[in-house]
């Protein structure tokens, strides 16, 4: 357990581009008052369940393994953060990242 780094969920979230990721109409999808750019909200854990890239390798703990092997303790992992997303419909009608990274409660200029 000594290779693990301790991280919040924001430090750990923030690292991910997902600038390729795209996302079905079946998530709630609110508009934003900019045209054309909606935001979708996602629990963090429901972050990790969706990213193919991470694995849980202890979940009571907050242990979680990334693509190259890292591992890293989230330090709030029972707090289930919001987590956001501005989006774009393509003509595909899938929501794609109109940011490459997540976006998160205090970042957000309402």
């Amino acid at each position: 357990m000594e290779n693990i780094k301790r991280i919040t969920w924001k430090e750990f979230l923030s690292s991910f581009d997902i600038s390729n990721h795209r996302y079905p109409d079946n998530f709630y999808v609110e508009d934003t008052g900019e045209e054309g750019v909606y935001r979708i909200e996602l629990s963090a854990h429901e972050v990790v369940r969706l990213e193919p890239t991470i694995y849980v390798k202890d979940a009571d703990n907050g242990v979680v393994v990334d693509r190259e092997g890292n591992e890293f303790q989230i330090t709030d992992w029972n707090d289930d953060i919001p987590v956001y997303v501005f989006v774009s419909l393509n003509k595909h009608f899938q929501y794609y990242p109109v940011y490459p990274y997540y976006s998160f409660e205090g970042d957000l200029y309402d």
